[in-house]
């Protein structure tokens, strides 16, 4: 009986001070909280007060604010803080991209795009400016397009706002140009005429600048009449005006308009633009550009016959070009010696320049593929595990709210009844499962992610090889036909020239296949409308036909082929185009010549090649030719297990019925 009393008087002591000492702790564990708060709304505020320093570009000491940064960084982890660790990530990207750190830069900026809730439109218009501008300059460009658009969208969105901060702000049109996209440019640069942002008359060196620009695009998007036309109306303003370095820019403007008159094939009046380009470069100390203008001019020297001046200033190149230089220059340069040797008949010297170009071919793609892929695997394993840390704060915080609130309702319940003390026992043992169960949650993720990161590792390791495989057998094709070009220059029978060139053009519609398949991301498909449009210019190049007599028009929307259809399908648009070219528009006369890709029914397609010139002779059945071209493109059609069919009036129109199982 005494036993019992002393027992009950010991354990209701326990419980009263146990309760006490309970809500004694709550109440000071909330003050704590409280002050808690308190410090981390001060660190937000001055994480977006370095944020205005960072867009403002004014800053005292890049390592101190970074130094600070990641401090800011390591407590909003210790402190569940995920609104802190977004911000911070902002200003570290802009930091980073700054410093022109883009692979750095780059997963910041995407992980404070995707956890900040309040961005405000100058926020979100930096932020997908910074990154679109940073995968541009690791030459990631189809991740730069994915931003592109929705910066336009930004941009057009608040006018006036963006004319606020656009000091921060890409050219977009520049940006267009860069990513290649010149349409768009012209498109933007338009659009910006119109609401008065450019071509600013009271400004004449801005002006100059705006039309230069303009010039540039149209050259690039291959209207070199309409960039003549602007380079000429950019060169007669800073003719007429005293800029400073106007000389440079001058020869800038003279180079860049012989280059347009290339593309007219109008050499002669090219060559002493880029001679003023040259000089003007080299007195400005830009041996870069000068060298650039040396190869090109000797290009034009070459087709003019003077092989003498070609020749001097090809070797030229070497004095300007240092080993740090960009090895395109050496490139470039290597091929054009192996012509000029080849051309004097020196096939020694010519073979080894042309041999020398095939490895720089080489070391050029392998180069930009690693450096590439390295950059974009960097930037990726930084993106995981900003990606990771991200969610588990956002976990833990989440986890941290709901077991705040549990403990504050368990220690108001504790104060009415001691009852809840066998309760409040039975809730640790369930805390301590629950963190038992984490622990291992946690080895299990940090399994899963190893066995993940192998698997990557793995499959961009044979992603890897393919795409070798597929550049070696490129390179490989590529000997041979410069093997044939040789042979071809070596020969004096007409005929064998006529086969070696027409056999040298088959390769390479077949190698154009192989490197665009290295050159693609997926390695399975080919974008089959990009390879007609560069097979096109690479037929009319061959042929050596003007643009502006036959027009090729491809009039197909986008559609990925694999190599065992692209393959049969691009010989036999090869044939057909070349026969085209050569024999429906004799005289020199103008014509169209249009290549379709229709699709029929689910994957039945049919490929149609139609011109408007004098069309098949009368009773010519092409099924049973004795031309090669076109006894090539039967065979290939049945290997396709196709429907040919021709039509030989008002023109020749050939369309063969296919199926295929295609990637769309």
């Amino acid at each position: 009986m005494h036993r019992l009393r002393l027992h009950h008087l010991i354990t209701i002591s326990w419980m009263v001070v146990f309760t006490f000492g309970t809500a004694n702790f709550s109440v000071k564990g909330n003050e704590g909280g409280s002050a808690q708060k308190r410090v981390l709304n001060s660190d937000l505020e001055k994480v977006k007060r370095v944020r205005l320093q960072l867009v403002s570009n004014n800053l005292d000491s890049v390592y101190i604010i970074e130094k600070f940064l990641q401090e800011k960084k390591i407590d909003a982890i210790n402190n569940e803080n995920p609104e802190l660790l977004a911000n911070v990530n902002f200003d570290l990207g802009i930091l980073y991209f700054n410093s022109e750190n883009y692979i750095k830069a780059i997963p910041s900026l995407q992980s404070a795009i995707e956890n900040l809730s309040d961005l405000t439109y100058s926020d979100s218009l930096i932020l997908y400016n910074s990154l679109t501008i940073a995968f541009t300059e690791i030459k990631a460009f189809n991740s730069a397009v994915r931003y592109v658009s929705t910066l336009e969208y930004l941009i057009n969105k608040n006018q006036k706002e963006y004319n606020r901060i656009t000091n921060n702000i890409v050219s977009l049109d520049g940006l267009y140009y860069n990513l290649g996209m010149f349409d768009d440019a012209i498109r933007v640069f338009r659009d910006k005429s119109a609401k008065g942002e450019n071509l600013i008359r009271s400004d004449p060196y801005r002006y100059s600048v705006d039309v230069f620009d303009l010039g540039r695009y149209f050259s690039g998007n291959n209207q070199p009449d309409s960039a003549i036309h602007y380079y000429q109306l950019s060169r007669s303003i800073v003719e007429s005006s005293n800029f400073e370095n106007g000389d440079y820019f001058l020869g800038l403007i003279k180079g860049n308009t012989g280059q347009a008159l290339i593309k007219q094939r109008k050499y002669e009046e090219a060559i002493p633009l880029l001679k003023e380009d040259y000089v003007a470069s080299l007195r400005s100390k830009d041996y870069v550009n000068s060298a650039k203008n040396l190869n090109i001019l000797a290009y034009c020297e070459l087709k003019t016959g003077d092989i003498d001046n070609a020749l001097r200033h090809l070797k030229a190149v070497k004095d300007l070009v240092a080993t740090n230089d960009p090895d395109n220059i050496k490139y470039v340069n290597t091929l054009y010696l192996s012509q000029a040797f080849g051309a004097i008949e020196q096939y020694d010297s010519a073979y080894w320049y042309a041999k020398k170009h095939i490895q720089l071919t080489d070391s050029l793609a392998a180069n930009r593929n690693i450096e590439k892929s390295a950059q974009l695997a960097v930037s990726v394993e930084l993106r995981h595990r900003e990606q990771i840390m991200q969610s588990a704060l956002l976990s833990m915080h989440q986890q941290k709210k709901i077991a705040e609130k549990n403990r504050q309702a368990f220690n108001l319940t504790l104060v009415g009844t001691v009852l809840l003390a066998i309760s409040f026992i039975t809730v640790l043992i369930l805390l301590r499962n629950q963190s038992v169960q984490k622990n291992k949650l946690k080895v299990l993720i940090v399994t899963n992610e190893n066995k993940t990161q192998e698997l990557e590792k793995s499959l961009h390791e044979k992603e890897y090889l393919l795409k070798e495989i597929h550049h070696r057998v490129k390179n490989n094709l590529q000997i041979v036909s410069g093997i044939l070009q040789l042979q071809a220059i070596h020969s004096k029978n007409k005929e064998i020239k006529h086969i070696m060139n027409e056999s040298q053009n088959r390769i390479k519609s077949m190698a154009l296949i192989h490197q665009m398949l290295y050159q693609n991301e997926d390695i399975r498909y080919i974008p089959f409308k990009q390879y007609l449009e560069k097979l096109s210019s690479q037929v009319m190049s061959a042929l050596m036909v003007d643009s502006n007599r036959v027009q090729v028009n491809i009039i197909i929307n986008e559609i990925y082929l694999d190599v065992e259809t692209a393959i049969p399908l691009g010989l036999i648009v090869n044939e057909l185009l070349s026969n085209a070219i050569k024999y429906a528009y004799p005289k020199e006369e103008s014509g169209q010549i249009d290549i379709w890709l229709k699709n029929e029914d689910q994957n039945q397609y049919s490929l149609v090649v139609s011109d408007d010139g004098v069309g098949f002779p009368e009773g010519i059945d092409i099924k049973s030719t004795n031309t090669l071209g076109l006894q090539l493109v039967t065979m290939l059609s049945k290997q396709l297990k196709s429907e040919l069919t021709y039509k030989g009036t008002n023109g020749t129109e050939i369309s063969l019925k296919f199926n295929i199982q295609n990637k769309n």
